[in-house]
C-alpha cells in the first residue's frame, strides 16, 4: 500500500486510487464518498472546488499524508477518528479514539428536542 500512488499524482488519480484501495472493505459509493472526504480534509477545499481541479497536481507530502489515512482506515479505523472531527446538528466537532462518535439517530433526537423546546 505504500505505492498508493505513482508520483506526480493528480486530483483525479488520487481519488481513483483511494476509492480503489477502500472498495476492498466499503461498497462502491461509499469508498468513493469516503474518498471525498478525505481529498477535501487533506487538500482542504471543497469538493465543488476540487472539482474544477480535477488534474492538478497534489504535492508528494499530501500524497504520504493520503496514503496513511488510507492505510487507517483500511485497518477499520473510523472515518471519524481518521479525520479527527465529524459533523454534529451543523457544528464540526473534534474526535479521537477515547470520544465517542456521534450517530446519526442522536443528531434526530436532538433535533427533536430542539424543535419541541423551541415551541415552549
Amino acid at each position: 500500500m505504500a505505492d498508493l500512488f505513482t508520483l506526480p499524482v493528480s486530483v483525479r488519480q488520487a481519488l481513483k486510487a483511494i476509492s480503489g484501495a477502500l472498495e476492498n472493505i466499503y461498497p462502491r459509493e461509499e469508498a468513493k464518498a469516503i474518498a471525498w472526504l478525505l481529498l477535501e480534509h487533506e487538500l482542504q477545499a471543497a469538493r465543488v472546488y476540487l472539482l474544477t481541479l480535477r488534474e492538478a497536481p497534489i504535492t508528494n507530502q499530501q500524497a504520504a499524508n493520503l496514503t496513511n489515512l488510507t492505510l487507517r482506515l483500511l485497518q477499520h479505523e473510523p472515518v471519524q477518528y481518521v479525520l479527527g472531527e465529524t459533523e454534529f446538528c451543523g457544528l464540526k466537532l473534534k474526535v479521537a479514539p477515547g470520544v465517542l462518535i456521534p450517530r446519526p439517530e442522536t443528531e434526530e433526537l436532538a433535533q427533536l428536542i430542539i424543535t419541541e423546546n423551541r415551541k415552549r
